[in-house]
C-alpha cells in the first residue's frame, strides 16, 4: 500500500494544474495533466500488477509516453516563455516596484551608414560581450531586449530585489566605465547613453501565438526610454523617483525639467556623476549594532 501517498499526490498535482485550464485553457498545461496522470497510472500498475517483468516495462513505458507528451507540448509553443501557461497568475501579471535601464548607442545611424557591415556587427558585439555578462552577473539585471543598438534590462521584476534602484544605476555606471575603455582602442565608435528609471510598472506575459516573453510595461517603462533620450554620450540619466531612492551622499547634476515625449507636463531628471561608496549588507549591519564603532 506504499504507492497510495504517490498515486494522491500525482492525483492532486493533476487536479491542480486542471484547474489553471479551466481558466486559461493552453496546450502546455493539458500536457502536464496527461503526465501527471500517466505516472499515476504507471504507479498503480507496478504495484499491482502480477508479472513484474511486463510492469517494469509498463512503468517506463508510460513515464516516457507522460515526459514525450510534455517535451512535444512545448515544442509546439512558440519559442519564448514557452511554459508561461503553467506561473501562477500573480507571475503573469502583477504590479511591482521596478528599475528600468534603456541603453542605446548615440549616433548609431551615422555611424552604420558610412561604416561596413560586418564593422557594425564586429562593434555591437564587442560592445554587448562587456555590457551583457557585466549588467547580469554582477548587478542582478535581467536584459528584457536587444534592440539592434539598444538594451533594454529590468531590475525587481520577480520582488526580490530590494535594492533596485541602486543596482540599476550601478548598472548603468559600469556600462559606462566598460564601453569607455573599448572605445579608448575604438575612438571613431558610438558611446552609450542610459536612462534609469524606477517605480510601479505591470509585470507580465505579453504577445502572441509566435512571439510572447515576460516583461515590463507601462508609464515607468516609457519614461525611462524617453530619459535615455535625455542623455548624452556617456551619461547616465535618471528620474526623480529613482534619485529620491538612493543613498545620501550620491552625487547628480539636475536637468531641471526636461520635456519628453507622451509627457505634458516636464519631468525631473538628473545626470548622475557618482554615487557613495559601495557598502555591504553586512557592513550595513554591523554599523547599525555598533554605530559607536566599539570593538
Amino acid at each position: 500500500m506504499a504507492f497510495i501517498p504517490g498515486v494522491v499526490l500525482y492525483a492532486l498535482a493533476a487536479a491542480r494544474y486542471f484547474s489553471f485550464y479551466r481558466r486559461r485553457p493552453a496546450r502546455m498545461l493539458l500536457g502536464v495533466i496527461t503526465a501527471f496522470a500517466l505516472l499515476a497510472e504507471a504507479m498503480i500498475a507496478i504495484a499491482v500488477a502480477r508479472n513484474w517483468q511486463a510492469t517494469w516495462w509498463e512503468w517506463h513505458l508510460l513515464m516516457l509516453v507522460a515526459f514525450g507528451f510534455v517535451a512535444y507540448s512545448a515544442r509546439k509553443e512558440w519559442r519564448e516563455e514557452r511554459f508561461s501557461d503553467l506561473y501562477l497568475e500573480g507571475t503573469t501579471r502583477a504590479v511591482k516596484d521596478v528599475s528600468v535601464l534603456f541603453a542605446d548607442l548615440q549616433g548609431f545611424t551615422a555611424f552604420s551608414e558610412r561604416a561596413k557591415p560586418g564593422e557594425v556587427t564586429m562593434m555591437l558585439n564587442e560592445y554587448f560581450k562587456k555590457t551583457v555578462p557585466l549588467v547580469v552577473r554582477e548587478h542582478d539585471g535581467e536584459i528584457d531586449k536587444l534592440i539592434g543598438d539598444a538594451i533594454m534590462v529590468s531590475f525587481n521584476k520577480r520582488g526580490d530585489q530590494p535594492d533596485h534602484v541602486l543596482k540599476a544605476v550601478r548598472a548603468g555606471l559600469a556600462i559606462q566605465r566598460v564601453t569607455e575603455k573599448v572605445a579608448r582602442s575604438h575612438p571613431e565608435w558610438p558611446r552609450f547613453r542610459v536612462g534609469i528609471n524606477s517605480g510601479k510598472a505591470t509585470v507580465a506575459v505579453v504577445g502572441a501565438e509566435g512571439k510572447r516573453e515576460y516583461t515590463v510595461v507601462g508609464d515607468t517603462v516609457n519614461l525611462a526610454s524617453r530619459l535615455e533620450g535625455q542623455a548624452k554620450a556617456g551619461q547616465v540619466v535618471i528620474g526623480a523617483e529613482t534619485y529620491r531612492a538612493l543613498p545620501e551622499g550620491t552625487k547628480v547634476e539636475s536637468l531641471g525639467g526636461v520635456q519628453v515625449k507622451g509627457k505634458e507636463a516636464p519631468v525631473e531628471a538628473y545626470v548622475v556623476v557618482e554615487l557613495p561608496p559601495y557598502v555591504s549588507e553586512r557592513d550595513e549591519r554591523l554599523q547599525r549594532e555598533n554605530p559607536e564603532g566599539e570593538s
